[in-house]
């Protein structure tokens, strides 16, 4: 985010303290957030939207796109491509 375009924003960005693994943090889609540009730690990060929504036209056509996605292992359509849970043992799957 850069000041000369997001300085609101920047002032209302909330931090969350250190993370332990197995930690989690719930945000309110009002909640002006960031994650880190870098990975500074050891070990894998993970970082996931799970957006809880109303039923309608618009949400059942970015399901539809964004099933075959997950199922897959994939990123979501919205994202910027890196797939790298493809080869995830033990990952979410169709049942």
């Amino acid at each position: 985010m850069l000041p000369q375009w997001h300085a609101a924003l920047l002032e209302a960005l909330t931090s969350i303290p250190v993370m332990e693994p197995g930690d989690a943090v719930f945000w309110h889609s009002d909640v002006v957030h960031a994650v880190e540009d870098a990975h500074k730690g050891q070990g894998y990060r993970n970082v996931m939207y799970i957006g809880a929504t109303v039923g309608c036209a618009q949400n059942t056509a970015y399901l539809a796109r964004q099933a075959p996605a997950f199922l897959a292992g994939k990123t979501p359509p919205d994202f910027a491509p890196d797939d790298f849970e493809v080869d995830f043992r033990g990952r979410a799957g169709h049942t």
